[in-house]
């Protein structure tokens, strides 16, 4: 699947797809929501869920490297090493 096709599915589609098949990297605190940063196949996946509702608001792709690289300091690669 690539960013097109993603972006065409709808919003329970896309959740469905990062729940199934995706692979959680890394969260970050954005304006008032936890944004969770997924690969899906060569994606990188955002969902963005509302803090205090715990709604998911956005599921979409991120191909932006600085935003993608907001999440360096946040992932823990420690368990590969074990």
């Amino acid at each position: 699947m690539n960013a097109t096709e993603f972006k065409k599915l709808a919003l329970i589609q896309r959740y469905n797809l990062v729940k199934n098949d995706g692979i959680h990297i890394a969260s970050r605190e954005f304006g008032g929501y936890w944004v969770h940063l997924f690969s899906l196949e060569s994606l990188f996946i955002e969902v963005w869920v509302l803090i205090g509702l715990n709604q998911i608001r956005w599921i979409e792709t991120q191909e932006n490297q600085h935003t993608i690289d907001l999440y360096i300091d946040k992932m823990d690669i420690s368990t590969l090493f074990k």
